[in-house]
């Protein structure tokens, strides 16, 4: 019986945790070109930490696993918006919906590619085409959080209005732009116990000064797109929290998509490889992402 590599769970574990310099440190030891989930998380963590020509790289190389392609094209998708490639993300999404097993995960990603393109009209027509009354409890959420973005980008109000979205914090934060809603919601961040804890804030942190650094410094810098969301990674001047028992400078910042209304922000640890290649303050991408640049 097949066991999966300890390493995988491991690599697994500090992508969706935030430590991307031991993720990194992890997959340069056990890379081997021929696995299909090893391409697929340096893809994944290229993309995390803004290095989207190498993303798109081994992205490439995992559509050459058998019954692996159609996934590595959703992963790809995600690379070609990062890079303002909106025409081709949208083909390759109008395909793969023909395939009934990928129709929601496309649709999802074709609403967001118009959400960028700023036509919601088009965004809400897709989103209509989705039964989010027979879906589990995490998608119906989801739906709830594309349904509350487009009502208000679409000034449908009244139809806002009956939306319960009590239990919805990003929701919430689409809705209301509240500085007490934020710092609320990332008091769960900060160690109240003053002992290491990973993904804590120190305890003495003053958040009304690091929210003025942070809103002055994702001002200028491209977003990493993540869904409905945006996330900008960085380091800071100063150590800030915690992250594997160490001291960390870094964090990442969740805004709505499109925005820079904060949703969350939490301590991470970035690779020295983060952002090589200059993404975050590339000026032709911002336009090209802007639909600016013929």
């Amino acid at each position: 019986m097949y066991q999966k590599p300890e390493y995988l769970s491991q690599i697994n574990d500090c992508l969706v945790n935030g430590n991307y310099l031991k993720a990194r440190k992890l997959l340069k030891e056990n890379y081997k070109c021929n696995s299909h989930i090893l391409n697929q998380y340096y893809g994944l963590l290229e993309n995390i930490e803004n290095n989207f020509y190498r993303s798109k790289e081994y992205f490439n190389n995992c559509l050459v696993f058998r019954r692996k392609e159609f996934s590595a094209l959703l992963s790809l998708v995600k690379v070609h918006v990062q890079l303002g490639d909106y025409g081709v993300a949208k083909e390759i999404l109008t395909n793969l919906q023909k395939k009934e097993s990928y129709y929601y995960q496309a649709t999802i990603d074709l609403i967001y590619i118009y959400i960028l393109l700023k036509d919601y009209e088009q965004a809400y027509y897709w989103y209509q085409t989705i039964d989010f009354e027979n879906v589990s409890a995490r998608i119906y959420k989801h739906g709830q959080i594309i349904k509350t973005y487009l009502l208000k980008a679409l000034g449908k109000y009244d139809m806002l209005s009956k939306i319960d979205c009590a239990t919805n914090y990003t929701a919430v934060r689409i809705i209301n732009n509240s500085d007490e809603d934020l710092f609320r919601h990332v008091r769960k961040h900060i160690n109240l116990n003053n002992e290491y804890a990973d993904d804590k804030f120190f305890s003495n942190i003053d958040m009304n000064k690091l929210l003025k650094v942070i809103n002055k410094e994702i001002a200028t810098l491209n977003p990493n797109h993540f869904e409905v969301s945006d996330i900008y990674r960085f380091s800071l001047d100063e150590p800030i929290g915690y992250k594997d028992k160490e001291f960390t400078n870094d964090i990442a910042v969740v805004t709505v998509l499109d925005t820079k209304c904060i949703i969350t922000m939490y301590p991470i640890k970035l690779s020295n490889e983060f952002d090589i290649e200059n993404n975050a303050r590339n000026e032709e991408l911002k336009l090209k992402r802007q639909n600016k640049l013929l």
